[in-house]
């Protein structure tokens, strides 16, 4: 900002002033000229001059200070990009992780092949197994979720569960890996699996399936749970007649 100052100033002329600020777009300017016009026109005859450079100064500082909000807001956008991309990323990898899951389950069940014995009924409720061979605990998983994918499975009272898988470390040695599941019928789970245990059945899954008729059995229900599944393991082989 440069000043000319005419005969006569302050008392008869106005200081002259020469604006130049390359770096301030027309309307910046534009409204600075207006501001310097006002004081002139409010202050007739008076000494100006430092009116006039405080209020170039208040200019300079408004348009900085709008500058530095535009460049923050400018850096948050990019963040806000940069974090919705990550998102995005995020996301993809899980929908990702997702789909290979899905289809792995999909696969192991379809390689899976369960069968049922035949259910028996006593006092109106009934009680039925189901077996399938398993080598892994993800395939056991894979048996349950494949059979309560079965309306009428899923809606036994209980589906008591458990599984026995054997592994071969050499000739003379083997580790057995189990775990059971009583689904609310106390103590049922652990029943079944000793008798997997006793009978030496190997990577199997027996589930029984309960649906509750209104009466209670007593003792009879653990009967009913192991004979409907040592019936099953015997007709699929898994332990011997004798």
């Amino acid at each position: 900002m440069l000043f000319r100052l005419p005969k006569g100033y302050p008392g008869d002329s106005r200081p002259l002033v020469e604006l130049s600020a390359p770096w301030m777009d027309r309307e910046e300017k534009a409204c600075l000229v207006d501001t310097i016009e006002e004081l002139c026109a409010a202050n007739p005859g008076v000494a100006i001059l430092y009116m006039i450079a405080e209020a170039g100064q208040q200019a300079i500082a408004a348009i900085r200070e709008r500058e530095e909000k535009e460049r923050e807001s400018q850096i948050h956008e990019n963040h806000s990009e940069i974090e919705l991309l990550e998102e995005k990323q995020d996301q993809n990898v899980e929908d990702d992780d997702k789909r290979y899951q899905l289809q792995k389950q999909q696969q192991q069940q379809q390689q899976i092949t369960i069968s049922h014995g035949d259910p028996l009924v006593d006092r109106r409720s009934t009680f039925q197994a189901h077996l399938a061979a398993v080598r892994s605990p993800e395939e056991a998983a894979a048996v349950l979720a494949q059979l309560k994918s079965n309306r009428k499975v899923a809606s036994a009272t209980h589906n008591i569960w458990a599984y026995r898988i054997v592994s071969e470390v050499s000739e003379q040695q083997q580790t057995a890996m189990s775990d059971c599941d009583d689904d609310g019928e106390t103590h049922a789970g652990s029943r079944l699996l000793h008798l997997l245990t006793i009978v030496d059945a190997r990577n199997v899954m027996v589930v029984v399936s309960r649906w509750y008729g209104g009466v209670q059995l007593g003792p009879d229900r653990f009967k009913h749970i192991n004979n409907v599944a040592r019936q099953l393991l015997l007709a699929q082989n898994y332990i011997s007649a004798k």
